[in-house]
């Protein structure tokens, strides 16, 4: 039996925790949605994300034009949502691509319901970015640049993890008016402990 390589191992985990949370905000399910008990329920275009990085994984490297392909539009589909989702964040504004009807039945406290935070937007961002130059390493400043970006994901979603639950950012203290998105264009930050489900991933 041919053993599992990493690579595989982890697009399959992927891409089964980004599909069991879809499916849970389908069925209006709380547990499926926070994975954990205790945890801040993940928003459908994060699930949708992963579901695509999975899938980018689990890619068989064997035919190189098709690999190249396919993760290049998968790359490049996960960097537009990421770059509209900080879009949004930046310019206050709504583009529509939240799913918001989708989260409506969730009574939780992000003020933009479904919207993706600024942190892992970014960190899709830099993975759609990975994706796209992977294939394309033929100078040494390209390897460079993708072990870089590489390397910004990992931090990122460390970064993410480490934070406890209920942590945000907040534009509340910076701006004249309180209450801005959670991420959007912050100069302070600020640990909020009114539950677990004050902010989305």
């Amino acid at each position: 039996m041919k053993p599992v390589s990493p690579s595989t191992a982890g697009g399959a985990l992927l891409a089964l925790l980004g599909g069991v949370v879809m499916f849970g905000w389908w069925m209006q399910s709380s547990p499926l949605v926070s994975v954990l008990p205790g945890f801040t329920p993940m928003v459908f275009n994060t699930a949708l994300c992963f579901v695509l990085a999975g899938s980018a994984l689990l890619t068989p490297v064997s035919d190189a034009v098709r690999y190249r392909r396919v993760t290049t539009a998968i790359g490049g589909v996960l960097a537009i949502i990421a770059a509209l989702v900080l879009a949004e964040h930046l310019l206050q504004t709504n583009l529509g691509i939240d799913w918001a009807p989708l989260h409506a039945w969730l009574n939780d406290s992000n003020p933009n319901a479904g919207r993706m935070s600024s942190g892992t937007a970014c960190g899709f961002l830099m993975s759609g970015a990975v994706l796209i130059l992977a294939t394309r390493v033929r100078r040494p400043w390209v390897g460079t640049l993708v072990r870089l970006l590489t390397l910004g994901v990992g931090f990122s979603w460390a970064w993410r993890c480490t934070l406890p639950p209920g942590f945000s950012f907040s534009r509340s203290a910076c701006g004249p008016r309180g209450g801005g998105s959670s991420g959007a264009g912050c100069r302070c930050l600020r640990g909020r402990t009114t539950g677990s489900r004050s902010s989305a991933r």
